[in-house]
């Protein structure tokens, strides 16, 4: 339907008018990239279906809108000729200003949720002020089902329970208005970092620093009000309800800042403060990202001084001991995962499968380590259709053929090693050792496990 211009109210705001006389006024979406023409049909239905599904709220200071309208070259949300308002984003860290924004956002989705509905969070920028101390919240569901292809100021961010996969609540909405309340009250993110999956490991974390770390002016009632929405847990979250009880007895008792004077001295510890946090959140982030990492390094470590500077065992292999006998012992570590066994084995000898053995011993015992209760994330090593065969046997030197399968299941895949290979057993200052493998034949595959439903 074609529209005519009566007045511009905003650079981003318009008074229109349709052929039938009647006069709307046009907010102008602040898409990054403007939907193409066969979108923007199927977003003007799902509008329409929320705008259906919204006709029960009704509340003073949220602006509803009637559907999504292509105006010359931008988008626009179309709303009522009400009250020709001129809608400006709160411009955070006035203490005072921003509580008056957030009680009248809260009596707002007391009314959804009333309603049984969940908003699906709200965003800085979908609060709105419109002149001297009257503030307004636009259309959150319009917003909601856009907020993707919009701009920073307009992105949710999910709580905890959400991230992991559960659905949208009224308690995360309380989670949402809290993140908001944060921002407008510090001009800070509760959850600042420099990328999204740090962000993400923080808020999961539960990590987040007192208000007034940021803002000394900011009391430690509203503080703690403030904080209470952001708890991991969305039970122990605040109801609405009380919510804007709290927020309302701290604006009356002019409690939501402190005097110049306490300020001053929240300063001081604040720095401190805020030092100590940015530290303690870089270590943690540095473990999450290379912790892993660093547990398998320690773990070779302490095998390493192990079997260097700690006291061994009693050997197993010695002037006794045959050389089908030290060959057994070799593939008796292998399978038992027994590096110690493997080593006293053999002597300076290449291709062997120590090297496979230690690694594995690495990572099941960081694994053990990390959840001792644990057995699914264990490698196991199993040796099939060994076959030994004397090729020949001298006083020097006794030579063996040795056929072989072994199988090393993951949690996730198996892989297999077939080989064929010759070894050459020689006696090493009066003990039988393997002194030389050659392999033969070698095949590897793997299989994949598919995961159980």
């Amino acid at each position: 339907m074609p529209y005519q211009l009566v007045k511009e109210l905003a650079p981003d705001c318009l008074l229109l008018q349709n052929e039938a006389g009647e006069k709307f006024i046009f907010d102008k979406v602040p898409f990054v990239v403007p939907p193409r023409d066969s979108l923007r049909k199927e977003m003007q239905r799902e509008i329409r279906e929320i705008v259906e599904e919204e006709k029960p709220i009704k509340i003073s200071g949220l602006i509803k809108y009637l559907n999504l309208e292509k105006h010359q070259d931008g988008f626009y949300l179309v709303r009522a000729n009400s009250r020709q308002l001129s809608l400006k984003t709160v411009t955070p860290g006035n203490i005072e200003e921003a509580c008056q924004a957030l009680l009248q956002v809260l009596k707002i989705i007391q009314i959804y949720h009333r309603d049984g509905m969940a908003l699906g969070g709200i965003s800085v920028g979908l609060i709105k002020e419109g002149g001297k101390n009257s503030y307004y919240l636009q259309d959150p569901l319009v917003f909601n089902y856009l907020w993707k292809s919009l701009g920073p100021e307009y992105q949710i961010e999910r709580p905890p329970e959400v991230i992991e996969g559960n659905r949208w609540s009224q308690e995360s909405d309380i989670f949402s208005w809290g993140v908001v309340a944060y921002n407008l009250l510090t001009g800070v993110e509760a959850y600042s970092a420099a990328t999204q999956e740090d962000k993400t490991a923080k808020i999961l974390r539960g990590s987040v620093i007192s208000l007034n770390d940021f803002k000394p002016e900011i009391s430690a009632g509203l503080n703690k009000l403030i904080i209470s929405c952001l708890n991991k847990n969305p039970l122990k979250r605040p109801k609405v309800e009380n919510l804007i009880l709290e927020l309302t007895r701290l604006m009356e008792d002019q409690m939501v800042t402190v005097s110049e004077l306490e300020a001053k001295k929240l300063q001081e510890r604040a720095g401190i403060n805020l030092k100590k946090f940015q530290f303690q959140e870089t270590i943690w982030l540095w473990f999450r990202k290379y912790g892993k990492i660093t547990g398998i390094s320690i773990g070779i470590i302490i095998i390493v001084a192990w079997f260097f500077l700690g006291s061994k065992p009693e050997p197993t292999i010695t002037a006794a001991t045959t050389p089908t006998q030290v060959l057994n012992y070799y593939f008796e570590g292998v399978q038992k995962v027994d590096v110690l066994l493997v080593e006293e084995a053999i002597h300076k000898t290449k291709n062997n499968l120590s090297q496979m053995v230690s690694n594995i011993h690495v990572i099941n015992t960081t694994n053990k380590a990390a959840d001792p209760r644990s057995v699914a994330n264990q490698i196991k090593i199993v040796l099939e259709d060994l076959r030994m065969e004397k090729l020949s046997e001298k006083r020097e030197e006794v030579k063996f053929r040795v056929d072989y399968r072994i199988k090393i299941s993951a949690s996730r895949v198996v892989e297999y090693l077939e080989r064929s290979d010759e070894y050459i057993l020689g006696p090493v200052k009066g003990v039988w050792r393997i002194t030389d493998i050659k392999i033969l034949q070698q095949k590897n595959w793997k299989e994949q496990i598919e995961s159980e439903q």
